[in-house]
Parts: structure tokens; sequence; C-alpha cells
């Protein structure tokens, strides 16, 4: 987006220079031929005209301040482009390092959930408790699992955002 809004600030400051031209149009050039015939005469026509068009003075300025306001504008797209694309871009980078740190307290939290379970069907082989504790804690672990996954997903798509906004693949 960035590159496409400088070479159209280009394209505009190309603009100024046919503004500026002093003669604006191409001279035009006529040419007629033909034959005519009289009461016992023969002859040919032959015409040739010439034209040029010219503007008054204040026209060319106009043309040219129009292509200068076309350039301040579109210098300032591109000011704005990148800083949305910029913005965009650090806004996925820091989507990523959030995941990325969900991620590393779920894992803890899996880890966690997980000794839970084993604990709880230790003590239910044991008969200290009813097979609805494990399968809460089975719940529990599972539950931070699929958060898990999801914030792995999340990730990939910051860092999927953020390589399309610079241009690479990650």
């Amino acid at each position: 987006q960035i590159v496409s809004a400088r070479l159209a600030l280009e394209e505009t400051r190309s603009r100024l220079i046919g503004a500026s031209l002093r003669v604006h149009t191409n001279p035009e050039v006529d040419v007629g031929l033909g034959n005519r015939q009289g009461a016992g005469s023969r002859f040919t026509d032959f015409q040739i005209g010439l034209g040029q068009s010219l503007e008054p003075a204040a026209r060319r300025s106009a043309r040219i301040e129009g292509a200068s306001a076309a350039i301040v504008q579109s210098a300032a797209d591109v000011d704005e482009i990148t800083r949305v694309v910029l913005r965009s871009a650090a806004s996925a980078y820091y989507r990523a390092v959030h995941a990325n740190q969900r991620i590393r307290v779920l894992n803890a939290t899996q880890e966690l959930a997980a000794r839970i379970h084993s604990v709880a069907d230790r003590r239910f082989r044991a008969g200290d408790i009813a097979v609805l504790d494990v399968n809460i804690a089975r719940a529990a672990l599972a539950r931070v699992r699929a958060e898990r996954e999801a914030a792995e997903a999340l990730k990939a798509m910051a860092l999927g955002a953020r390589g399309a906004l610079i241009g690479r693949s990650f």
C-alpha cells in the first residue's frame, strides 16, 4: 500500500510537468485537396490551414496551482497510508506478543491442571473421592488445552497479518 501510494505521488508530480507547458495543445494542420470542373475547364483546389490555440496566462497558472495542490494532497495521502500501515503492523505485533505471553501462562496452567487431574484420578482409585471430581478435573484440563490452542491460533493470525502488512511471510 505504501509503495502504491508513493508511485501515485510520482504520477501526480508528473502531471505538474504537463501543466507547466506554455502551449497546452498541439498545433492543428488542415489540408484539403479537390478537383473542380467547370464549363470546359478543370482545376484543382488546394487548401492548407494551420492553427494553434492560445490560452490566457491565468489558465496556465491555475493548472500549475491545481497540480501543485494535487502533489501536496498525494504527499499527505502517502503519510496517512504509511501511518495506518505501521499502526496496523505494530498492532499485529503486539497481538502476537500478547498471544505468546498468554500461551506461556496457559502452558503453566495446563501443567497444573494435568497434575490436579492426576491427583484426582489417584484419589478416586483409592476410593477417597467421587468420580465427579475426576470428571471436573478432566473438564478443566480440556478447557485449558482448548484455550491454549485458541491462543496459538490468535498468535498465528497476528503474525500472518503483520507479515502481510510488511510484505513478508512467516
